[in-house]
């Protein structure tokens, strides 16, 4: 739905697991998946480190916006579509925009009491109002598809966050003022380019020599860089996380379901 009149339930920062059933027997109970394709997604939950959403997902037994609908109704709040009703311009001005980027959220729609803001996880957006303090209480949330919340972050923000990006490196480390000292670094190009055709006219053979081991010197080094990249890689990289069959959702930092 994609009115400001939204029947938003109430959201509380603390409810019990009995208000908030598994998104998993939502949808077995919804009839959109079987007991046996729910099990199917739990088992492989158990070797990959990811939503149960995400899994079903992936192995073809739901759809996305089946499980976003199973998600709003396990955290009693409703849905929108940002591609039929876009947040305006002025909504950047709502939310920062690192704490949009940090918790997942974009600002929605807004009425005299309440900020809607539009997330994926409904866990992620508690965080969020427990950041904003005393003015996160207007603060409701609206189940949206995380790839829309992307794409309006970046519609919104995007001006903002490139000119924050391109004045992050310090000025004596950026190429932002190459362009101010061009003719002093086209005399030392030059004077580079006159050493080496001097060098080339005077001693071809130890020219192409040296030039030939250089080569040969910085491509092992950069075989030797990328190799070690590969064996710190594989030596850090974290075990598989071992989920049991009966864990709520809500103890993961995305509320999907893991039951």
């Amino acid at each position: 739905m994609n009115d400001l009149d939204l029947r938003l339930r109430a959201f509380g920062t603390d409810t019990a697991a009995a208000t908030h059933p598994p998104i998993g027997r939502l949808l077995i109970d919804s009839g959109k998946i079987a007991q046996k394709d729910l099990q199917h997604a739990l088992d492989l939950q158990k070797r990959v480190d990811a939503p149960l959403g995400d899994i079903m997902i992936s192995e073809g037994l739901i759809e996305k916006a089946d499980v976003l609908a199973a998600l709003a109704a396990q955290a009693q709040v409703e849905g929108a579509d940002l591609e039929l009703a876009p947040p305006a311009p002025h909504m950047a001005a709502r939310l920062p925009s690192a704490l949009c980027l940090k918790f997942g959220v974009v600002p929605w729609r807004e009425d005299r009491q309440r900020l809607y803001v539009a997330t994926s996880s409904p866990a992620d957006f508690r965080s969020l109002r427990k950041a904003m303090g005393p003015s996160g209480a207007r603060l409701f949330p609206v189940i949206v598809d995380e790839a829309q919340i992307q794409a309006h972050q970046n519609r919104l923000y995007g001006a903002e966050l490139a000119q924050k990006a391109s004045l992050r490196t310090p000025a004596h480390e950026s190429c932002r003022s190459w362009g101010r000292h061009t003719s002093r670094r086209a005399a030392g190009a030059a004077l580079v380019a006159a050493f080496l055709l001097a060098a080339l006219v005077a001693a071809p053979a130890w020219t192409l020599t040296i030039g030939v081991i250089w080569a040969v010197l910085t491509l092992v080094m950069t075989t030797m860089l990328k190799a070690a990249a590969l064996l710190s890689g594989l030596r850090l990289r974290p075990a598989p996380r071992q989920l049991s069959a009966d864990r709520s959702e809500c103890q993961g930092s995305r509320c999907w379901c893991h039951c």
